[in-house]
């Protein structure tokens, strides 16, 4: 197999011949093993690469599969040093190291990377063996080698993959998948530096308005188009003023902007962000625009970027609540209103699972104007917390918020019910009822079944909604208010006047009452608008065959007004402040 005089074959038969000579013929055993031995030197040849240097390192024999894989002949090879063979990977440390060892007469074991005659790069496990053929002669150095360049690649593509994904978590750990934008992580990393060194600078926060219902009608993926739509445009502002802000997205539909100037500053920042989200994005053959509601806070000197967060956050939350496609900046009230809210919703849930222990229902009357009677008694909920008595406006518009209104509004409608079942002659019972509600389309049905279990008639039962709840008619809430109509449950519109007032959407409502807002009342008789406004109610009402209840009477002036007009009810401090039921009927029962 060597391409010159086979020197390991030679120095066997040599073993061989002097064992003959010394041992006067070789024993059959001894035989067996020595041509043992050359058979396993033959297989070694073929499977592994094989060089032989003199004591210089110039090489002197190579074996075929030597050749095979470093691309060289015999005769290119002969005399040379391995150097021939040098991909310059290893430092010249590494070859001093290797040859120190082989001087002090020690093997050498080590991984190499050469290069092959055409340029490519390949791999050999090797061991050099440094050895005396005899007595007195030079040293000469043998290396074996095995190909291992496969294995070393699949190390290398392997040590590249995970270097990549190191790189890529790494990379998510500041970054936001979807959008590819720093995150809120990247966020609070950075505002510091923005705070530290600008003397002045804010931070505005962003949520799209309505943005739960483009997943849950169209689907994920749409809304996922919309919000890379969003980073999009709002990159394009960033990129216009790179010096003096920072965009972020914070997950979600929620993104982030750090300015770098004065109030003036933050609110060319806001109007930046609508401009850029004003056009519509085309998707599905339609159009999409992205509202968006906005909390901007500066970054005062003693702020933290927690604070900055919390703030700009606090912001955002009031202009949701407000009604969204707005834009707020912070103040102290918002911050405290906002804790307030937090703490509402977390007592909250907790209330209503022991509704009876919490709430109680108080009964204000609504009597007849022209006598004075007691036509019904409008359900008014109060909820007694351990700390203090919780105002219906707070606790309701968390309730709402929360989703807590379905299950707190069928609690107060038993209540009720119970009540007017121990008062079976009484007059009806007016309950207030949220327009969440009115989108369950189960809502009239479990109404109906109360109704049924607690004995009471449906003309017993009215429903007091608000103006805006009318204006939803179109789908689910019409349907629901359509069938507590037909089941003979009344109607009334609260607070008219105060919201959505139109003529042309009160003409084809199925309402029996209309309440007067206080707001008409207070004033009463002297103010001449508010006269003029009431008089052309209560014209409106008679036409369409309605009821009116003027609420907020506190005076017998204002009492005093309404007795000429038929089918008018008054509600107010001047008849009852709201009462317990228990005093409900000691006030029936005495007279008043």
């Amino acid at each position: 197999m060597w391409q010159s005089p086979d020197i390991i074959s030679s120095w066997i038969e040599d073993f061989r011949s002097r064992l003959e000579q010394e041992t006067d013929g070789l024993t059959a055993e001894l035989s067996v093993k020595l041509s043992t031995m050359e058979s396993i030197w033959h297989a070694v040849d073929e499977a592994t690469m094989i060089a032989m240097t003199d004591e210089y390192g110039r090489i002197q024999h190579v074996n075929d599969t030597f050749m095979q894989v470093s691309g060289y002949t015999h005769t290119e090879l002969y005399g040379e040093t391995f150097q021939k063979m040098n991909s310059s990977y290893h430092d010249e440390a590494f070859y001093q190291d290797l040859w120190h060892t082989l001087k002090r007469g020690e093997n050498w074991s080590g991984e190499i990377r050469n290069q092959a005659k055409d340029g490519t790069l390949y791999w050999v496990k090797t061991t050099i063996f440094p050895i005396e053929p005899a007595p007195g002669e030079a040293v000469v150095f043998v290396a074996v080698q095995s190909d291992i360049t496969q294995g070393k690649r699949r190390e290398e593509r392997e040590a590249q993959a995970r270097k990549t994904a190191e790189a890529a978590a790494e990379k998510s750990i500041w970054q936001e998948p979807l959008t590819g934008l720093p995150n809120r992580r990247a966020l609070e990393e950075e505002l510091p530096r923005w705070m530290e060194h600008h003397s002045a600078c804010g931070l505005l926060i962003l949520d799209m308005d309505r943005f739960a219902q483009v997943n849950d009608v169209y689907g994920h993926r749409t809304g996922d188009q919309l919000i890379m739509a969003a980073a999009e445009r709002l990159q394009l502002l960033q990129m216009r003023e790179k010096h003096t802000t920072a965009l972020y997205h914070l997950g979600g539909d929620e993104f982030a902007l750090v300015y770098a100037g004065n109030r003036e500053a933050g609110a060319a920042a806001v109007y930046g962000v609508m401009e850029q989200l004003e056009s519509p994005v085309f998707l599905h053959d339609g159009a999409f625009r992205q509202a968006a509601s906005i909390g901007i806070a500066e970054a005062e000197p003693e702020d933290s970027e927690a604070e900055v967060l919390q703030k700009a956050g606090a912001a955002l939350m009031s202009a949701k609540r407000s009604g969204g496609r707005q834009w707020k900046w912070y103040d102290p009230g918002l911050q405290r209103k906002q804790e307030r809210r937090m703490w509402l919703e977390r007592a909250l849930p907790e209330a209503v699972s022991a509704f009876d222990d919490h709430f109680h229902v108080f009964y204000q009357p609504i009597v007849e104007a022209s006598t004075s009677r007691v036509m019904k008694w409008e359900a008014l909920l109060r909820w007694e917390h351990p700390e203090e008595w919780i105002s219906p406006a707070e606790f309701i518009e968390t309730a709402e918020y929360t989703g807590l209104i379905k299950e707190l509004g069928m609690r107060t409608l038993k209540r009720v019910l119970d009540d007017r079942r121990s008062d079976p002659g009484g007059a009806a019972a007016a309950v207030n009822v949220s327009s969440i509600q009115l989108q369950d389309p189960a809502f009239p049905r479990m109404v109906l079944t109360m109704l049924e279990a607690a004995g009471v008639e449906p003309a017993s039962l009215e429903f007091e909604l608000t103006e805006s709840v009318f204006m939803q008619m179109q789908g689910q809430i019409g349907d629901s208010i359509r069938r507590l109509k037909e089941a003979g449950i009344r109607l009334s519109l609260d607070d008219f006047g105060t919201g959505f007032s139109s003529l042309a959407y009160i003409k084809d409502f199925p309402v029996d009452t209309i309440k007067l807002d206080k707001s008409f009342v207070q004033e009463l008789p002297d103010n001449t608008g508010d006269k003029a406004v009431t008089l052309a109610v209560l014209q409106l009402a008679d036409t369409l065959g309605m009821m009116v209840t003027a609420e907020g009477i506190e005076t017998d002036r204002q009492a005093a007004f309404f007795r000429g007009f038929p089918g008018v009810l008054l509600q107010g401090y001047y008849f009852s402040r709201p009462m317990s039921v228990e005093e409900k009927k000691d006030w029936v029962v005495s007279g008043r």
